[in-house]
Protein backbone atom coordinates (compact mmCIF):
# COMPACT_ATOMS: atom_id res chain seq x y z
CA UNK A 1 0.00 0.00 0.00
CA UNK A 2 1.55 3.33 -0.97
CA UNK A 3 2.58 5.22 2.15
CA UNK A 4 2.55 2.16 4.41
CA UNK A 5 5.42 0.07 5.74
CA UNK A 6 8.18 -0.48 3.22
CA UNK A 7 6.21 0.84 0.24
CA UNK A 8 7.10 4.16 -1.30
CA UNK A 9 5.43 7.32 -0.08
CA UNK A 10 3.35 9.13 -2.71
CA UNK A 11 5.04 12.38 -3.73
CA UNK A 12 1.92 13.77 -5.41
CA UNK A 13 -1.83 13.55 -5.04
CA UNK A 14 -3.82 11.03 -7.04
CA UNK A 15 -3.10 7.74 -5.29
CA UNK A 16 -6.74 6.72 -4.93
CA UNK A 17 -8.07 3.16 -4.88
CA UNK A 18 -8.25 2.90 -8.68
CA UNK A 19 -4.64 3.98 -9.15
CA UNK A 20 -3.42 1.62 -6.42
CA UNK A 21 -5.35 -1.23 -8.06
CA UNK A 22 -3.65 -0.56 -11.39
CA UNK A 23 -0.26 -0.29 -9.65
CA UNK A 24 -0.78 -3.70 -8.06
CA UNK A 25 -1.27 -5.20 -11.52
CA UNK A 26 1.96 -3.58 -12.71
CA UNK A 27 3.72 -4.96 -9.62
CA UNK A 28 2.45 -8.49 -10.27
CA UNK A 29 3.62 -8.35 -13.90
CA UNK A 30 7.06 -7.03 -12.83
CA UNK A 31 7.29 -9.93 -10.39
CA UNK A 32 6.64 -12.29 -13.30
CA UNK A 33 3.04 -13.26 -12.59
CA UNK A 34 0.89 -13.06 -15.74
CA UNK A 35 -2.09 -14.38 -13.72
CA UNK A 36 -2.82 -13.73 -10.06
CA UNK A 37 -5.53 -13.31 -7.45
CA UNK A 38 -5.98 -10.50 -4.94
CA UNK A 39 -6.99 -10.82 -1.29
CA UNK A 40 -7.40 -7.94 1.11
CA UNK A 41 -8.93 -6.57 4.26
CA UNK A 42 -9.49 -2.98 5.35
CA UNK A 43 -7.96 -0.72 2.68
CA UNK A 44 -6.55 -3.78 0.91
CA UNK A 45 -10.11 -5.07 0.65
CA UNK A 46 -11.21 -1.77 -0.86
CA UNK A 47 -8.40 -1.94 -3.43
CA UNK A 48 -9.21 -5.58 -4.14
CA UNK A 49 -12.88 -4.71 -4.74
CA UNK A 50 -11.82 -2.00 -7.21
CA UNK A 51 -9.56 -4.50 -8.97
CA UNK A 52 -12.58 -6.76 -9.42
CA UNK A 53 -14.69 -3.86 -10.73
CA UNK A 54 -11.95 -2.88 -13.17
CA UNK A 55 -11.67 -6.51 -14.40
CA UNK A 56 -7.94 -5.98 -14.82
CA UNK A 57 -5.94 -8.18 -17.20
CA UNK A 58 -4.39 -11.14 -15.42
CA UNK A 59 -6.70 -10.99 -12.39
CA UNK A 60 -8.27 -14.42 -11.91
CA UNK A 61 -10.33 -13.68 -8.80
CA UNK A 62 -10.65 -11.70 -5.59
CA UNK A 63 -11.33 -12.41 -1.92
CA UNK A 64 -12.07 -9.76 0.68
CA UNK A 65 -12.48 -10.10 4.42
CA UNK A 66 -13.68 -6.53 4.95
CA UNK A 67 -16.70 -6.27 2.67
CA UNK A 68 -18.59 -3.01 2.33
CA UNK A 69 -22.12 -4.16 1.64
CA UNK A 70 -24.39 -1.34 2.79
CA UNK A 71 -27.48 -0.80 0.63
CA UNK A 72 -27.74 2.73 -0.83
CA UNK A 73 -30.82 3.73 1.19
CA UNK A 74 -29.15 2.61 4.43
CA UNK A 75 -25.90 4.40 3.52
CA UNK A 76 -27.81 7.62 2.80
CA UNK A 77 -29.68 7.43 6.12
CA UNK A 78 -26.41 6.84 7.97
CA UNK A 79 -24.72 9.82 6.29
CA UNK A 80 -27.66 12.08 7.16
CA UNK A 81 -28.02 10.81 10.73
CA UNK A 82 -31.56 9.69 9.97
CA UNK A 83 -33.43 6.84 11.65
CA UNK A 84 -33.20 3.46 9.92
CA UNK A 85 -35.22 3.06 6.73
CA UNK A 86 -38.62 1.45 7.26
CA UNK A 87 -39.01 -2.22 6.58
CA UNK A 88 -35.73 -3.41 8.10
CA UNK A 89 -35.81 -6.71 9.98
CA UNK A 90 -34.78 -6.86 13.63
CA UNK A 91 -31.29 -8.06 12.65
CA UNK A 92 -30.97 -5.31 10.02
CA UNK A 93 -32.10 -2.68 12.54
CA UNK A 94 -29.47 -3.94 15.01
CA UNK A 95 -26.84 -3.73 12.24
CA UNK A 96 -28.02 -0.18 11.47
CA UNK A 97 -27.60 0.77 15.15
CA UNK A 98 -24.08 -0.71 15.15
CA UNK A 99 -23.19 1.24 12.01
CA UNK A 100 -24.61 4.41 13.58
CA UNK A 101 -22.32 3.91 16.58
CA UNK A 102 -19.39 3.24 14.25
CA UNK A 103 -19.94 6.42 12.24
CA UNK A 104 -20.80 8.71 15.16
CA UNK A 105 -18.37 7.55 17.86
CA UNK A 106 -15.65 5.36 16.43
CA UNK A 107 -14.36 7.02 13.29
CA UNK A 108 -12.72 10.21 14.56
CA UNK A 109 -9.33 8.92 13.47
CA UNK A 110 -10.61 8.35 9.91
CA UNK A 111 -12.23 11.79 9.83
CA UNK A 112 -8.97 13.43 10.91
CA UNK A 113 -6.89 11.45 8.41
CA UNK A 114 -9.46 12.03 5.67
CA UNK A 115 -9.64 15.80 6.11
CA UNK A 116 -6.41 16.98 7.77
CA UNK A 117 -3.68 14.31 7.44
CA UNK A 118 -0.83 16.82 7.54
CA UNK A 119 -1.83 17.87 11.06
CA UNK A 120 -0.68 14.47 12.30
CA UNK A 121 3.02 15.27 12.17
CA UNK A 122 3.25 14.56 15.89
CA UNK A 123 3.14 10.90 14.89
CA UNK A 124 6.52 11.36 13.23
CA UNK A 125 8.00 13.27 16.18
CA UNK A 126 6.91 11.15 19.12
CA UNK A 127 7.06 7.36 19.50
CA UNK A 128 4.59 7.68 22.39
CA UNK A 129 2.23 9.78 20.26
CA UNK A 130 2.46 7.25 17.44
CA UNK A 131 1.78 4.35 19.81
CA UNK A 132 -1.21 6.13 21.35
CA UNK A 133 -2.61 6.88 17.89
CA UNK A 134 -2.21 3.30 16.69
CA UNK A 135 -3.56 1.75 19.90
CA UNK A 136 -6.65 3.94 20.24
CA UNK A 137 -8.97 3.80 17.28
CA UNK A 138 -11.91 4.81 19.43
CA UNK A 139 -13.90 1.62 19.30
CA UNK A 140 -14.03 1.05 23.02
CA UNK A 141 -14.09 -2.63 23.84
CA UNK A 142 -15.11 -3.72 20.35
CA UNK A 143 -12.85 -5.12 17.69
CA UNK A 144 -9.95 -4.70 17.12
CA UNK A 145 -9.08 -2.58 20.16
CA UNK A 146 -10.02 -5.18 22.76
CA UNK A 147 -7.58 -7.91 21.64
CA UNK A 148 -4.84 -5.30 21.13
CA UNK A 149 -5.43 -3.90 24.63
CA UNK A 150 -5.42 -7.41 26.10
CA UNK A 151 -2.16 -8.22 24.27
CA UNK A 152 -0.51 -5.04 25.55
CA UNK A 153 -1.66 -5.72 29.12
CA UNK A 154 -0.71 -9.40 28.88
CA UNK A 155 -4.09 -10.63 30.14
CA UNK A 156 -7.78 -10.69 29.24
CA UNK A 157 -9.30 -7.24 29.56
CA UNK A 158 -13.01 -6.57 29.98
CA UNK A 159 -13.75 -10.15 28.92
CA UNK A 160 -11.86 -9.85 25.64
CA UNK A 161 -8.82 -12.15 25.26
CA UNK A 162 -5.89 -11.28 23.03
CA UNK A 163 -6.21 -14.54 21.12
CA UNK A 164 -2.98 -15.26 19.28
CA UNK A 165 -1.97 -11.59 19.33
CA UNK A 166 1.02 -10.89 21.59
CA UNK A 167 2.51 -7.76 23.06
CA UNK A 168 5.47 -8.21 20.71
CA UNK A 169 3.08 -8.30 17.73
CA UNK A 170 1.63 -4.95 18.79
CA UNK A 171 5.09 -3.46 19.37
CA UNK A 172 6.29 -4.81 16.00
CA UNK A 173 3.43 -2.99 14.28
CA UNK A 174 4.15 0.29 16.05
CA UNK A 175 7.89 -0.10 15.39
CA UNK A 176 7.28 -0.66 11.67
CA UNK A 177 5.38 2.64 11.44
CA UNK A 178 8.09 4.40 13.46
CA UNK A 179 11.14 3.08 11.59
CA UNK A 180 9.60 3.68 8.17
CA UNK A 181 8.13 7.04 9.24
CA UNK A 182 4.76 6.15 7.74
CA UNK A 183 2.39 7.42 10.44
CA UNK A 184 1.49 10.47 8.35
CA UNK A 185 1.95 9.04 4.86
CA UNK A 186 -0.44 6.17 5.63
CA UNK A 187 -3.09 8.75 6.54
CA UNK A 188 -2.95 10.10 2.99
CA UNK A 189 -4.96 7.13 1.73
CA UNK A 190 -7.90 8.35 3.83
CA UNK A 191 -7.51 11.84 2.36
CA UNK A 192 -7.28 10.56 -1.20
CA UNK A 193 -10.47 8.57 -0.76
CA UNK A 194 -12.47 10.96 1.44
Amino acid sequence: MPGYGFSGKPAAAGWDLARIARAWVVLMKRLGYPHFVSQGGDWGGAVTNVMGQQALAGLLGIHVNFPAAVPPDVAKALQCGDPPPSGLSADETRAYEQLTTLYTRRRAYALMMGTRPQTLYGLADSPVGLAAWLLDHGDGWGQPAAPVTSAVLGHTSHGHPAGDLTRDDVLDNITLYKLTNTGVSSARLYWENN
